[in-house]
């Protein structure tokens, strides 16, 4: 994992084993979910860096390409934080893993 995948694990992770909504099978779904929200906070580092409109060959405004990118990664983000419950609409949704926040299989990773 990059440093910024790794940031991202550690702001999600204490809400999924808090939720019990995780076992270690889910480890790949995490990880994609780490992956997608590094690359939405890359996007929108670019964004800040350079501004949300950047000028084209012509003269005229275009939006940053990196808009793109971040509005996608942070769509896919939000659909695999449902998953885990990490959002209001979603959280009554998702049953706790078996063995709940009491057992914490990412503790080995």
């Amino acid at each position: 994992m990059t440093s910024a995948e790794k940031t991202a694990w550690g702001r999600v992770l204490p809400s999924i084993i808090a939720l019990g909504t995780a076992t270690a099978a889910d480890i790949p779904a995490l990880r994609l979910l780490a992956e997608t929200m590094a690359t939405a906070d890359q996007a929108k580092k670019q964004i800040d860096r350079d501004g949300l409109v950047l000028m084209n060959a012509a003269g005229g405004p275009r939006t940053h390409p990196a808009q793109q990118a971040m509005d996608k990664a942070r769509t896919q983000a939000e659909r695999l934080m449902g998953h885990f419950g990490l959002h209001p609409r979603a959280r009554n949704a998702v049953p706790a893993a078996a063995g709940g926040a009491e057992q914490n299989d990412f503790d080995n990773i």
